[in-house]
C-alpha cells in the first residue's frame, strides 16, 4: 500500500495529525512529519535507517514542492487497509488538503 500524505497549511495543525495518529494503533516509526520549520538540533536527533520504505522517493518529491509553498507534510506508512482508513479520518479531522489539489496550487520552480 502506498504511503499515505497529509497536507497542512501550518506545522502546528500538522503537529496535531501526528498526535491524532499516535493515538491509535499505528506505530509511532512508521509517522513522519517533513517541514522546513525545523532545527539543526531536531534534525541531529532524527533518528534515520539504510532502507526506505516503498513509496517514499515519491512522498519525498510531494514535500519539495510543498516546502516552496511552505505546507508541511505529515506521511503515514501502513500496511493494513483499517488503519490506513484510520490515517484517512485523521487526516481528514484535522483539514489535510486534497494532494492533486495541492500540487496544483504550487508555483512552478523558478
Amino acid at each position: 500500500m502506498p504511503n499515505l500524505v497529509g497536507i497542512f497549511p501550518t506545522r502546528d495543525v500538522a503537529e496535531l495529525a501526528v498526535q491524532g495518529l499516535l493515538a491509535t494503533a499505528i506505530s509511532p516509526q512508521s509517522i513522519t512529519l517533513l517541514s522546513g520549520e525545523a532545527g539543526k538540533s531536531q534534525v541531529a536527533s532524527l533518528t534515520t535507517t539504510d532502507a526506505e520504505r516503498d513509496g517514499m522517493g515519491e512522498a519525498v518529491g510531494h514535500w519539495h514542492g510543498c516546502r516552496r509553498s511552505a505546507r508541511p507534510l505529515v506521511i503515514a506508512n501502513v500496511d493494513d487497509p483499517d488503519l490506513a482508513s484510520v490515517a484517512k479520518a485523521v487526516f481528514e479531522r484535522q483539514g489535510s488538503e486534497d494532494i492533486d489539489q495541492a500540487f496544483r496550487m504550487i508555483p512552478p520552480a523558478a
